[in-house]
């Protein structure tokens, strides 16, 4: 849609002709209405220039490559949500290598999501509330006492396990003969 001249909306006979009353009661000039119409001409170019420059930040961070090449905010939230869908958890030791961001924006990411955070001694793992309840009801009902097997029968879970249990938050109570999650 071509732009017009704020000069093409005042009719002929009125302020050219007859002038135009400004402030203070003076007339208005066609050389006052033309340098009006430069500026705001420079102004609709400027903010051309500045719609620009936003839709290149926006591509830029839907591209997931804001600030020099590093994923964005975005970008590595949906990483991680896949990567959960995919695996039901990720290690904060494996976050660099599966989602490329660093353990401390794993956990921020995580708790911005309101995601689980699960303590495993010296790492911590990131799942989802449907997962947690998932991998709690999976380890109640191991039937062995033996961790490598209770790992195996916990299957995609057996990694997180193994985790949680070297980091003291996994032990076997003897007397209810079951594993328990120490929570809190």
């Amino acid at each position: 849609m071509p732009r017009k001249r704020i000069d093409e909306f005042i009719p002929a006979h009125g302020a050219a002709r007859s002038g135009v009353a400004g402030q203070r009661g003076r007339q208005c000039t066609r050389e006052d209405l033309e340098r009006i119409v430069d500026v705001l001409d420079d102004v609709i170019k400027r903010l051309e220039a500045l719609e620009a420059a936003v839709s290149q930040i926006r591509a830029m961070l839907e591209q997931g490559t804001a600030r020099g090449g590093r994923p964005g905010r975005r970008a590595g939230r949906s990483r991680l949500w896949e990567a959960l869908r995919e695996s039901k958890y990720v290690m904060a030791s494996e976050s660099r290598a599966k989602l490329g961001i660093s353990p401390q924006r794993l956990r921020s990411e995580a708790m911005a999501e309101g995601l689980v955070i699960v303590d495993a001694g010296g790492d911590f793992a990131v799942m989802s509330k449907s997962s947690f309840e998932e991998f709690k009801a999976m380890l109640a009902g191991v039937s062995t006492s033996d961790p490598e097997e209770a790992a195996r029968e916990l299957g995609g879970y057996g990694r997180l396990f193994q985790a949680l249990r070297s980091g003291g938050q996994v032990y076997y109570d003897a007397r209810r003969r079951r594993w328990r999650l120490l929570e809190g």
